[in-house]
C-alpha cells in the first residue's frame, strides 16, 4: 500500500505524523510526505518528502491575521472572527498546497492519504482522484468546526478540483486522550518525536534534585515569555532548572542562579522524562510530551493558538495555568510539590499507554483500501 502524508508547511502540524509514517513504513508499505518548507524536517526521521510547493514562504499569509486582529498574544481562546481570518489563510494556503498535490498524487497514485487537520488539501485531491483521506490531528485544541470553516473559505476555488464542498470524512486519528478531550474519532496513543539531537553527558546521568524543564518554543522564542521572572524564582527552589530556549540569546538574563542552566538546543524526547516538572508555552509537541511520560506542567500559553489545549490539560487536572502579567513565583514550586496535579498527570500517562498503537492504527487503515 502505498501512503501519501499531506501537512501544511509547518514543523508543528507535521511531526506528530512522523510515527505512523514509521508504523506503516515498518509494516511494508510506502511511505512518502508532501508538504513544503519547514516541514522536511522529516528528513532527519529518514522519511521522503516531495516539495509540492517550491519556495513557498508562508510568513506573508499571516500577515492579514495580526493587520486586523490585536491581541494574539494574550491568554484565550480566538474570536469568532479571528477564527474566520485564520481559516481564509489556511483556505489560501490550502489552495497553493492543492496544485502541486494534483500533481504529484496523480503521478505518485497513493492507496491512501493521511493529512493533518489543517491541510484540507488532502481531501480535495484525494476526492478528485478517488483516494480515501484520513484526517490527523496534531494538537489538543478540537477541530470542531475547522473543516467547514476551511471549506467555505475555499469554497469559490473547489470547482477547478471538480468539488462543490470539501468531501465527508471517512475516519479521523485523535492523538489526545479522551479524559483531556472527548472524541470519537480513532484513538492513537502519542509517540512525541521533536527530530533527534545530540544529548548532552550531564542529562544521561541521574539528578541529584527534581530537574524542572524550561521552554517557550518557537511561539515565544523572540520575546521569552516570563523567563526572567522564572529564573529569579527558581532560586528560592529546591530544584534543578534547564533553560531549553533554542539558539536565543540570553545574556539579558545576566548571571544565572547556581541551580539553572542555558542548554540551548536540548532534545525534548530525552529532557522531558528525566523532569519532575515542565514549564512551558502551550505548545502541543510539548506538552503531549509531558503527558505521556506524566510530568506535570506550568504552562503560561502562548496566545491564542496555544489557551484551548493549556486550559483542557488543566481542566484534567495535569497542569497549572499562569499568567505573565501576573506573575506567582508561588506556581513555580507548587507544580513541583502539589500531589493532584502529579496524580493527574500520572493518570493521563497511564491511559495514554493503553491507547492503540501506531502500528495497531496502521493495520485499521489498510481496512479503508479497497
Amino acid at each position: 500500500m502505498r501512503v501519501l502524508f499531506v501537512t501544511v508547511p509547518v514543523r508543528a502540524h507535521t511531526m506528530p505524523l512522523v510515527p505512523l509514517a514509521w508504523a506503516l513504513r515498518g509494516a511494508g508499505h510506502e511511505v512518502l510526505f508532501a508538504s513544503a518548507g519547514e516541514a522536511s524536517a522529516v528528513a532527519g526521521a529518514g522519511l521522503p518528502m516531495a516539495d509540492i510547493a517550491p519556495g513557498l514562504n508562508i510568513r506573508p499569509l499571516f500577515v492579514s491575521l495580526f493587520a486586523r486582529h490585536d491581541g494574539l498574544n494574550e491568554p484565550r481562546p480566538p474570536s469568532d472572527e479571528e477564527n474566520l481570518t485564520i481559516a481564509e489563510i489556511f483556505g489560501k494556503l490550502n489552495l497553493i498546497l492543492a496544485d502541486g498535490l494534483d500533481g504529484l498524487a496523480s503521478a505518485w497514485r497513493p492507496d491512501l492519504i493521511v493529512h493533518d487537520a489543517t491541510a484540507v488539501a488532502g481531501a480535495v485531491i484525494g476526492a478528485k482522484l478517488g483516494i480515501p483521506a484520513v484526517r490527523h490531528d496534531y494538537a489538543m485544541e478540537s477541530a470542531e468546526g475547522l473543516r467547514d470553516r476551511f471549506g467555505a473559505a475555499m469554497d469559490a476555488e473547489l470547482a477547478r478540483f471538480g468539488l462543490d464542498a470539501l468531501p465527508e470524512e471517512i475516519a479521523a486519528i485523535n492523538i489526545t486522550p479522551r479524559s483531556v478531550v472527548p472524541s470519537d474519532d480513532w484513538p492513537m496513543r502519542c509517540l512525541p518525536f521533536n527530530g533527534g539531537a545530540t544529548t548532552p553527558p550531564w542529562l544521561l546521568t541521574e539528578p541529584r534534585r527534581p530537574l524542572v524543564a524550561v521552554t517557550m518554543g518557537l511561539t515565544w522564542g523572540n520575546l521569552y515569555g516570563p523567563v526572567e521572572q522564572i529564573v529569579s524564582a527558581a532560586a528560592e527552589v529546591d530544584a534543578d532548572f534547564v533553560l531549553a530556549l533554542g539558539e536565543r540569546d540570553v545574556s539579558h538574563l545576566g548571571a544565572l542562579p547556581p541551580n539553572v542552566r542555558a542548554e540551548g538546543w536540548v532534545s525534548m524526547s530525552e529532557l522531558i522524562p528525566r523532569c519532575a516538572a515542565l514549564i512551558h508555552h502551550g505548545g502541543g509537541g510539548t506538552a503531549f510530551a509531558a503527558l505521556a511520560h506524566g510530568v506535570p506542567q506550568l504552562i503560561y500559553p502562548g496566545g491564542i493558538s496555544h489557551f484551548e489545549g493549556a486550559d483542557a490539560i488543566a481542566g484534567r487536572g495535569a497542569a497549572l495555568i499562569g499568567a505573565e502579567e501576573d506573575f506567582d513565583p508561588a506556581l513555580v514550586g507548587r507544580v513541583l510539590e502539589d500531589p493532584a496535579v502529579r496524580a493527574a498527570a500520572t493518570e493521563v500517562s497511564a491511559e495514554m499507554a493503553q491507547m492503540p498503537s501506531p502500528l495497531q492504527v496502521a493495520r485499521r487503515l489498510t481496512s479503508l483500501v479497497a
